[in-house]
């Protein structure tokens, strides 16, 4: 009989996942747009018949990861990326928006942003798994108006999605479930959305990227976009003000949420995921079964 996936209850990381996805929300907010980048990452959940798709932007200039969307690849989840971003960015002028030759952005990039922005493609022809050919293609703008944004760019000459791409290599490189040819690949969407909004704030805050090296002062992105004044650690990130209210009132509705569904699963199947409450009065002692275990008669009753 298959094994029947239960909602796990919310440990540390979830609990750090809400303060860095809270900390995100308040403090990337009005974010220079000078050049917009956006790619999508695949991978796989429990089998690689379930495909999942991670939808980045990142903003050029500052290398700052504005959004990130986990789920398929459909229009949806790239309008929410895109809305995201726009919500948490600002403009003086019509910014460049670069993208890969996926057909759904030409759409999607004309109602969310409109003539805000000059959306330029990079098609790349693959064979054997390598880039035999690389081609572009202005879908919004004119030819006038994308030279102009590409001179006064500091970081691109031509229309491409390094960055974009680079950023996805971080990606993969900081999550274990994202590593190619790894046996530990993430079992629920929610497990990755935490993993995501963890290094997304690391990422920002707390990472220095090598690019952003000016003298001896080595800086994050949050720091070269103007959002904060120095270096941050994840001490200061989730000891953030009301980051304790928010711990007090918000994790822990979460918390009776899932334990209400898991208490709901009918007992002594093999059930992955389930976790037995000692028999014992000792708070906080949780006993865990792997897919494969019965549940003994004493955790039953």
């Amino acid at each position: 009989m298959a094994a029947r996936e239960v909602c796990p209850e919310p440990g540390w990381l979830a609990l750090a996942a809400a303060l860095a996805r809270r900390f995100n929300d308040r403090v990337l907010r009005r974010v220079y747009l000078h050049e917009l980048q956006a790619d999508e990452i695949r991978s796989f959940l429990l089998h690689k018949r379930m495909e999942v798709w991670i939808h980045t932007a990142i903003e050029v200039w500052s290398r700052l990861w504005l959004s990130v969307v986990v789920g398929r690849r459909t229009a949806r989840n790239i309008r929410r990326g895109l809305q995201e971003s726009l919500e948490r960015g600002r403009f003086a002028q019509r910014f460049l928006l670069t993208t890969d030759g996926l057909d759904l952005y030409a759409a999607i990039v004309s109602k969310v942003f409109g003539f805000l922005c000059i959306h330029a493609q990079v098609i790349k022809e693959f064979r054997t798994n390598r880039v035999c050919r690389v081609e572009t293609r202005l879908v919004r703008g004119t030819q006038a108006q994308l030279n102009e944004a590409l001179s006064g760019s500091e970081n691109s000459s031509t229309v491409k999605t390094s960055f974009a791409e680079r950023l996805n290599l971080t990606i993969r490189q900081g999550c274990w479930f994202l590593s190619r040819r790894s046996a530990g690949h993430a079992r629920h969407a929610e497990y990755l959305e935490d993993h995501m909004a963890l290094l997304q704030c690391h990422y920002n805050f707390i990472r220095p990227p090598r690019s952003l090296k000016l003298g001896d002062q080595r800086r994050t992105a949050a720091w070269q976009a103007g959002l904060v004044s120095r270096q941050l650690t994840f001490r200061e990130i989730f000891l953030h003000p009301l980051a304790m209210l928010f711990l007090l009132l918000g994790v822990r509705v979460r918390r009776r949420a899932c334990l209400r569904s898991n208490e709901r699963q009918p007992n002594g199947k093999n059930i992955s995921l389930m976790k037995y409450r000692e028999s014992r009065p000792m708070v906080g002692r949780v006993r865990y079964w792997r897919v494969g275990r019965r549940c003994p008669r004493s955790a039953q009753q």
